[in-house]
């Protein structure tokens, strides 16, 4: 009898317990409702932080069937989408709940974030700006002042001049090519125009140099302060310091009132000078021969020149040109109701990408596969991130980072060992810097990319 009542237990004791499992159970959905959008939400933040980005997508997604307003859901779901390395889907999810007359903070600042992680400095501008328009508030200013001071921290170790090149290596100016106004900062062959070196050498700056530039024959330098130094022709006053120097003369000129600049742009006789703050600046042929503001013109986030042009792209999204020998008539390209995020431009041809990842070309080169919606744009098969053109090529870069030409036909990926730092271009010529130090170079007009005489480092 003992052994049938011990068995009876053995059997009766699991059965209660599997009663008491389920009736817990019961109670503990009925009290924290496991089918709720918060719930779900708290799953998607447990898979998010195991890096379970599957997971988090499906939770998430769950959450905004369940919640549609659920704005946690929707920002999870995009750093799942980031996570799992498909930007265009997360910049989707954001974009399409984000209202421009009365901008959600919160989707705001998630997707500004997911733009900087990828490269894509002008949206992050496009909505800083929404976000003062509405606000105002002094925390977005610094935002944005924060923006434009790292977009302009990128490495820009090389440029070309007409007849001159200029790169830092170590942080160490070198200089190669013509020197007969000096625009190598040495004195070797000055005032000799046969005189031409093929390799490069120290320029002669003893300061320590960020980035360099070549507009013309004149050579610019930013220091590790902002401060900008120029040497080589000053003919037309371009390096600033009114025609001080008419004649000839070798090293480096600390240009007045060259204080806080971000980059220096221009053609033969004119120099632009962005500075820090995003006011524009201009000296050379046909005004002052001093640093002189462009008048007409709102704050300034990227500028470049080639050809007789240079084009400006305010922080409010409109996209300006002028011919480089009129620095206050300035024509305006695109209106107030498109938000242009960055452009390309050589000499007279210009394309842009929108806040909407829309491309419009103005003559430039563009993929074949793109397809055109109403109004003229075109919508790329990637969302863009930065874009140039050697007046050949459109060279642009996806949210992904991924380097792309074109020159009417399907996109090409250029593949290389080591990450993409930054894409700028200059008179025309068009660079992409590597983290390893290379450079690729496309030339103007040219269809094939060379690589930089020796690796560069900024």
């Amino acid at each position: 009898m003992e052994y049938v009542k011990k068995y009876k237990l053995q059997i009766i004791l699991p059965v209660l317990l599997a009663v008491v499992v389920l009736v817990a159970t019961a109670m503990s959905n009925l009290f924290s409702d496991n089918s709720s959008s918060d719930y779900q939400c708290s799953l998607g933040r447990k898979y998010l932080n195991d890096l379970d980005y599957s997971g988090a997508i499906l939770a998430y997604s769950n959450a905004i069937a369940l919640d549609p307003t659920n704005t946690e859901a929707r920002i999870g779901l995009a750093k799942a989408y980031s996570g799992k390395n498909e930007p265009d889907f997360a910049v989707q999810i954001l974009t399409e709940s984000l209202n421009e007359k009365k901008m959600n903070p919160d989707i705001a600042e998630a997707l500004m974030e997911l733009y900087t992680e990828r490269g894509d400095w002008g949206s992050v501008i496009s909505i800083l700006d929404i976000l003062l328009d509405q606000t105002d508030d002094e925390d977005y200013h610094e935002m944005l002042a924060d923006v434009i001071a790292n977009m302009y921290a990128r490495p820009h170790p090389i440029s070309m001049g007409s007849a001159h090149e200029l790169m830092l290596k170590d942080g160490t100016v070198m200089s190669r090519g013509q020197n007969v106004l000096g625009q190598l900062g040495i004195t070797d062959g000055l005032g000799d125009r046969y005189f031409s070196t093929d390799t490069f050498a120290p320029a002669g700056f003893s300061g320590v140099a960020e980035r360099v530039f070549c507009a013309g024959n004149t050579s610019y330098v930013i220091d590790d302060t902002g401060k900008l130094w120029a040497a080589g022709e000053n003919r037309w006053g371009q390096i600033g310091n009114s025609y001080g120097l008419l004649s000839t003369a070798s090293g480096w000129f600390d240009v007045a009132g060259g204080e806080n600049t971000v980059y220096v742009c221009g053609d033969t006789g004119t120099a632009y000078v962005l500075k820090k703050d995003g006011t524009l600046y201009h000296s050379g042929a046909y005004s002052g021969q001093v640093l002189s503001v462009c008048t007409g013109l709102p704050t300034i986030s990227r500028i470049s020149a080639s050809e007789g042009y240079v084009y400006a792209l305010g922080t409010n999204g409109v996209l300006y040109r002028n011919e480089s020998r009129t620095p206050d008539s300035w024509q305006r390209l695109t209106s107030a109701a498109v938000r242009v995020t960055d452009y390309a431009a050589c000499g007279s041809v210009y394309a842009w990408v929108d806040s909407d990842g829309r491309y419009m070309s103005m003559g430039t080169y563009y993929p074949g596969n793109w397809e055109y919606t109403n109004g003229g744009y075109l919508i790329p098969d990637t969302r863009i991130a930065s874009l140039e053109t050697n007046g050949n090529m459109l060279i642009y870069t996806d949210l992904n980072g991924v380097l792309y030409t074109a020159d009417g036909s399907d996109p090409q990926k250029i593949e290389m060992d080591s990450t993409l730092v930054n894409l700028y271009s200059d008179a025309g010529n068009v660079y992409a810097v590597y983290e390893s130090g290379t450079a690729l170079v496309w030339k103007k007009y040219e269809t094939q990319y060379s690589i930089a005489a020796e690796p560069a480092n900024g």
